[in-house]
């Protein structure tokens, strides 16, 4: 089978009508300028990715009929409480 099927592993998916709120609490919060409880290190590395850039994305590649495992994840990654505002996909296999 391999070669004849495509998979994506998202980064931590992101966007309008997250009903988790799980990325969206840290960016309130900081935009806001206040204290936030977060998970992990501080010096860890979110790497996350817009579902609709996600669903674009993907798509593509099934449109073209691309096959492989693939990393799905924003360029740029969330630390020290810097959330980048740019549309960007990595894509790593």
């Amino acid at each position: 089978m391999e070669g004849r099927g495509l998979v994506i592993l998202p980064g931590l998916i992101v966007g309008p009508y997250d009903p988790t709120d799980r990325f969206s609490y840290w960016a309130k919060r900081l935009a806001e300028n206040r204290e936030i409880l977060a998970p992990g290190r501080p010096d860890w590395k979110i790497q996350f990715i817009d579902a609709r850039d996600l669903a674009e994305w993907t798509i593509h590649m099934v449109e073209r009929k691309i096959a492989g495992t693939f990393n799905a994840v924003s360029r740029n990654e969330a630390d020290d409480g810097n959330l980048p505002g740019e549309k960007q996909v990595t894509v790593q296999q």
